[in-house]
C-alpha cells in the first residue's frame, strides 16, 4: 500500500521559546514534540505512528512498524518533514524552525533550527530499534549562536493491544566557550507504554503514559487519553507534569477528524503560567 501525506499546519505559540523553567542544559527545543496531535495527549508517547515525521525527533524506532511507504508532514512556519519505509526499514528526514519574539531595543530576533535524519529496522515482528542523528543550531543574541550534533537511540515494541518504547535522548558534547561557559545538552532516559483496543465495532480507546529522566536529574511524566469512533473522529485529553525540567506542568485537550483522505488535528494547552493559551492546528489531505 502506498500512501502520500500533505500536511499544513500552524502553531500559534511557539512552545520553544515559551517554554519557561530556567535549566543550564543548552538547546532545549530539541526535546519539544511538535505534533498537534500528540501535543493533545500531552506529549505522553515516545513516537507516534500516526504522525511519524513529527515523531522523527522523538522515536524513530516506530517507523519499523509503518505499513506505507512516504509520508510528507508540516507547518507552516517550523517543521517540514518526510519519511519512507520499505519492508521492515524506515528512515526520516524532517527541518524545524522557530523564532521568538524581537528583543526590545534591538534589531534582533531569537531563532532556532533542527535538522533530524531518523532510521529504523524491525529485526524481528514485534521489536524495532531506531536512530536519530540531528544537528540543531540557536541564536539567543545577536552576533552569539552555537549549535551540537546529538544521537537518540530506541528501541519500540508491540504486542496485540499494548506497545511500549525506550530510549536515550539528546547524547552529544557539551556547547559554549570559556567566556559564556559550557552547557550539556538536555539527555534524557524515557519509557513509555500504551493500550489501544478497538470495541463495538466503530468505537476505540487508547491509553498512553511516559516518564523522562534527564541528565540534569530532572523528572517528568505525562499521560494521555484518545477516544475516536470509526476512525474518522478523536478526542484527545493529557496531562503533563513537569518538574524541574525545562517544559513546565500542562494540561492539553484536542479533537481531530479523519474523512476521505482529509484529516485536521487541534490541539489546546491550559494549566499552565507560561504555555497556557497554546494552540496548535494542523490540516492535511493523503491521496
Amino acid at each position: 500500500m502506498k500512501r502520500i501525506l500533505l500536511t499544513c499546519a500552524a502553531v500559534l505559540s511557539g512552545l520553544a521559546l515559551r517554554a519557561g523553567n530556567p535549566v543550564s542544559e543548552a538547546l532545549p527545543f530539541t526535546q519539544i514534540d511538535f505534533s498537534p496531535a500528540s501535543l493533545a495527549m500531552a506529549s505522553s508517547k515516545v513516537a507516534s505512528v500516526a504522525t511519524v515525521p513529527f515523531g522523527s525527533y522523538n522515536g524513530a524506532a516506530a517507523f519499523g512498524f509503518l505499513n506505507y511507504m512516504p509520508e510528507i508532514d508540516g507547518t507552516f512556519y517550523s517543521f517540514i518533514g518526510g519519511t519512507l519505509h520499505q519492508n521492515n526499514v524506515g528512515a526520516s528526514l524532517a527541518i524545524v524552525r522557530g523564532t521568538g519574539s524581537k528583543i526590545d531595543g534591538e534589531n534582533f530576533t531569537p531563532s532556532e533550527i533542527m535538522v533530524n535524519a531518523g532510521f529504523a529496522w524491525r529485526f524481528i515482528p514485534m521489536l524495532s530499534t531506531g536512530v536519530n542523528v540531528k544537528y540543531a543550531k540557536e541564536e539567543i543574541l545577536n552576533g552569539y549562536s552555537y549549535g551540537a550534533v546529538a544521537v537518540d537511540l530506541y528501541l519500540a515494541g508491540e504486542y496485540e493491544d499494548f506497545d511500549f518504547a525506550a530510549g536515550i535522548s539528546d547524547l552529544g558534547k557539551k556547547v559554549g566557550s570559556e567566556a559564556t561557559g559550557s552547557f550539556s545538552l538536555p539527555a534524557a532516559v524515557s519509557l513509555a507504554g500504551g493500550w489501544d483496543h478497538s470495541f463495538a465495532e466503530k468505537h476505540g480507546m487508547r491509553l498512553q503514559a511516559k516518564a523522562d529522566y534527564f541528565f540534569s536529574a530532572a523528572i517528568a511524566a505525562a499521560a494521555g487519553a484518545e477516544y475516536s469512533y470509526d476512525s474518522t473522529g478523536f478526542a484527545r485529553l493529557g496531562y503533563r507534569y513537569g518538574g524541574d525540567s525545562f517544559m513546565p506542568s500542562f494540561a492539553s485537550a484536542g479533537l481531530g477528524a479523519r474523512f476521505e483522505g482529509f484529516a485536521i488535528d487541534l490541539n489546546y494547552i491550559f494549566a499552565s503560567k507560561t504555555l497556557g493559551g497554546s494552540i496548535g492546528l494542523g490540516v492535511s489531505y493523503s491521496f
